[in-house]
């Protein structure tokens, strides 16, 4: 699924694509015109909450509305909704996604809100993020997630149909594109279309463009064997650059006097300790990953318990008060604690429903968390989560990327120390070396 960008009259790719793995190979079956992923940016846009980034604030901000814009007239391709020349690209600005979605609701918007302004429930006026949470655009926000996940779950069936019509039928489905980021939509899909296991890449976005482009080479056109590999372990997404002993040492020896290190007999113990005592931390260790998910290589961790971390998480990493966190939980304890997501879940791409009201840090406004399960193929990360349990009695880390705003999760130890330097975070682990601001040292 793509934005909807793309004009080709010519009737190539637009909007997505349809395809039957056989063997090594990927068999293309044809357009399938999606429109709702287009549409999802789009929104995100018109609220100013970015391009880049904009289709997963959105997808935190949802949660706070209700789906009261939506109509069965948005639910297909874009054939079906808009037309066949506008689903060959014929679009007269790139916001014309908009038009059905704006017009009901300015329709509505009089007898549902005396003011359309309004500021909801969870309003905070003074903070950051603050004026996203008026009454239409949360609303708005919800219906975009409404119709996203219809159209979604309208496409895979579509395809399922196409399929067993050809005597093809299949109980794996695989979704790509940023589209696939769509946690509560994956988390549908998989409840209601039928399929034994859905499989989302790490990488499902752009990010995997260039590695799926060498995977199609070597194993759909050249016919080579692909090798084994287990599609839920962790261990798919650490596919980045490692870092040796040395540089570490050189990145701390580069900030002069500004840090202070200590190296820990076990990294993972202290670790949880200060994640107990409430501290926020980053935590680096090994291969970085694919992908835009933080699983523990390149994360910023804290204590899931306090209500208050929510909001002190975001304002370390500057983000909008509202937007929620992810939790990585023990597997052998997830379905203690959470309901509805498969098992495992280890790369963050299927929500669930919280359980417990004793971790709010990472329970969305709507009982949802978009929840990461850790094992072993997690490396040392794991040992941190498995000592925070001992120590504390909850298996579970709220978890999220290890950037500030606007960019890339670090890279190399000097992006973290950078990071440790410009910003409030307590420590950071740097492959079991703890780091801290000179005048920050315990």
């Amino acid at each position: 699924m793509d934005n909807g960008d793309v004009r080709n009259p010519e009737l190539g790719y637009l909007g997505g694509l349809f395809a039957y793995g056989e063997g090594t190979r990927i068999i293309p079956l044809g357009p399938n015109y999606a429109y709702h992923g287009h549409l999802y940016q789009r929104v995100a846009e018109a609220f100013n909450l970015g391009h880049g980034g904009g289709a997963g604030k959105l997808m935190g901000l949802a949660p706070f509305g209700q789906p009261v814009f939506d109509s069965p007239e948005f639910v297909g391709n874009a054939y079906e909704v808009f037309g066949e020349a506008y689903a060959h690209g014929n679009k007269s600005d790139r916001f014309a996604v908009l038009a059905k979605l704006t017009a009901r609701s300015q329709q509505l918007a009089s007898s549902l809100y005396s003011d359309p302004k309004a500021p909801t429930q969870h309003h905070l006026p003074d903070a950051y993020g603050a004026e996203h949470l008026r009454r239409v655009e949360v609303d708005v926000a919800s219906t975009a997630q409404a119709v996203f996940e219809a159209c979604a779950i309208n496409d895979v069936t579509t395809l399922a149909d196409a399929l067993r019509d050809n005597g093809l039928e299949s109980l794996h489905l695989s979704l790509g594109g940023g589209g696939a980021l769509n946690c509560p939509t994956n988390t549908r899909v998989l409840a209601t279309c039928g399929y034994e296991k859905v499989f989302v890449p790490p990488a499902c976005d752009d990010s995997g463009l260039g590695a799926g482009a060498a995977l199609a080479l070597l194993h759909d056109v050249l016919g080579r064997p692909r090798a084994s590999f287990s599609s839920t372990s962790t261990e798919l997404a650490y596919q980045g650059v490692a870092y040796s002993a040395q540089d570490v040492d050189t990145a701390v020896l580069d900030c002069g006097g500004t840090v202070s290190q200590l190296r820990p007999a076990c990294p993972a113990a202290a670790a949880a300790a200060d994640l107990a005592s409430g501290k926020i931390i980053g935590w680096f260790e090994g291969r970085s990953e694919i992908g835009p998910r933080a699983l523990g290589h390149r994360s910023i961790l804290a204590d899931p318990r306090p209500d208050t971390q929510w909001r002190r998480v975001n304002e370390l990493k500057s983000r909008e008060y509202w937007r929620p966190f992810a939790p990585a939980v023990l597997r052998e304890h997830a379905s203690d604690w959470f309901d509805g997501a498969p098992d495992p879940s280890p790369f963050m791409l299927f929500t669930a429903r919280v359980r417990s009201s004793t971790v709010p840090a990472i329970t969305h406004v709507d009982g949802s968390s978009r929840i990461q399960t850790v094992d072993a193929s997690c490396g040392v990360f794991h040992q941190v989560v498995d000592a925070f349990h001992r120590e504390t009695g909850t298996p579970m880390v709220l978890n999220t990327s290890f950037n500030g705003p606007a960019e890339p999760i670090v890279e190399s130890p000097a992006d973290a120390l950078r990071f440790l330097r410009s910003s409030t975070i307590d420590a950071v682990y740097l492959d079991g070396v703890r780091v801290t601001r000179a005048e920050h040292q315990e």
